[in-house]
């Protein structure tokens, strides 16, 4: 199978499997933007390669994933990820305040706080008043979680979020040791008990070996190295490669057409409103008989990292992808709305189908025959 790219944006085809073994192919397709000096979103000149691991902070399992990895086979649904700080309106210093990001439908608003802490007074844990702070970093490390000692020498951890703070045991924290409490919390949450669990909150990833991501993985036991090893566990679930956090997750996919809005999350521009762009990404599958089919890939992730404060550094990433079965296709050609393949107008099947599900390329529902989306013209 030959390849050929009519956009600027890269792409990269490789082979993977689902839970039974089959063997698919995926294409993935990931357009870069970065915002003007008024905040509009513009297409890179220069487009970022994909990602082939996930990328931290700082040491990996020690600081908060900022870029998950793009070599993954399928997600079932759009995530949407933020990777940002949060700032005081104007810029001073405040014991709190609330940020949102709103994607189309998807809209998740957080609570943060200045620096605050639980401490033992006349026989009650008592929260001090937060320090007021102009800014926040909004990493899961300043989020609820973390871990500490518990009966009998073990060690308690909470696999939500092992690296954030205020997981303590009632029955084994000293009692004049000061609790720190999490400063980045879901919108209306209340901290009235130290011992309380809370939500773990944030608009970044969620790394892989966290829950509720890690059982979707699947499970690799005796049996599993026994009779299945080296493939993915019998119980895998595609949704596993979803990283995003709670409340940052499409139900299904986005268009790329969606207006996305960032409050308080940029030191300059306390509202950010952005257009994706609607560039969809289509792939032409040109079989060994001749037959051309045009299938629009499926837009699985936003990816907006706006920390560094000068526009231009700020980036947008959406990653387009579509599992398809190669055997069949002499030529596979990729281009998208603006960037439009010149063979698309002799294309005598001017069907638009939707990338399939990998387990209908083994069930005869394959793009090109029952569903379709839209005529191209």
């Amino acid at each position: 199978m030959r390849v050929r790219n009519f956009t600027p944006f890269a792409q990269l085809v490789y082979a993977n499997e689902d839970a039974q073994g089959r063997q698919f192919d995926i294409l993935i397709v990931k357009q870069s933007y970065h915002l003007t000096d008024n905040f509009a979103l513009q297409q890179s000149v220069e487009q970022e390669p994909l990602n082939f691991s996930d990328t931290c902070f700082g040491e990996v399992n020690l600081t908060s994933l900022r870029y998950p990895s793009d070599l993954v086979p399928y997600k079932p649904a759009t995530d949407v990820i933020v990777i940002a700080d949060a700032f005081a309106p104007g810029s001073k210093p405040l014991p709190g305040w609330e940020v949102a990001v709103q994607a189309g439908p998807v809209s998740h608003r957080l609570q943060v706080t200045g620096p605050s802490e639980w401490r033992r007074r006349r026989g009650k844990w008592q929260l001090t008043d937060p320090q007021p702070v102009a800014r926040i970093p909004l990493r899961h490390e300043l989020a609820f979680g973390g871990e500490c000692p518990g009966p009998d020498d073990s060690i308690l951890t909470d696999e939500r979020n092992p690296l954030g703070r205020g997981m303590v045991h009632p029955d084994t924290h000293p009692k004049d040791q000061p609790i720190p409490a999490p400063q980045v919390l879901v919108a209306g949450a209340t901290l009235s008990d130290p011992f309380r669990k809370q939500e773990p909150a944030g608009f970044g990833p969620i790394p892989p070996a966290w829950l509720p991501r890690r059982p979707l993985g699947g499970t690799y036991d005796d049996d599993w190295l026994a009779n299945t090893w080296p493939h993915w566990a019998t119980d895998y679930d595609f949704a596993f490669h979803n990283s995003a956090a709670r409340g940052m997750k499409a139900r299904g996919f986005l268009k790329g057409d969606e207006m996305i809005r960032l409050t308080g999350l940029h030191p300059e521009k306390a509202e950010i409103t952005l257009h994706l762009p609607g560039d969809t990404v289509i792939a032409h599958l040109l079989d060994r008989d001749g037959q051309r089919r045009m299938v629009r890939l499926n837009l699985d992730t936003v990816y907006i990292d706006i920390l560094d404060a000068a526009p231009e550094d700020c980036l947008i990433s959406l990653t387009w992808r579509m599992a398809f079965l190669d055997r069949d296709v002499e030529w596979l050609e990729i281009d998208s709305e603006s960037h439009a393949n010149p063979i698309r107008a002799l294309a005598s099947d001017k069907v638009l189908y939707p990338a399939p599900h990998p387990s209908e390329l083994f069930a005869g529902d394959v793009p090109g025959h029952e569903r379709k989306v839209a005529n191209v013209e």
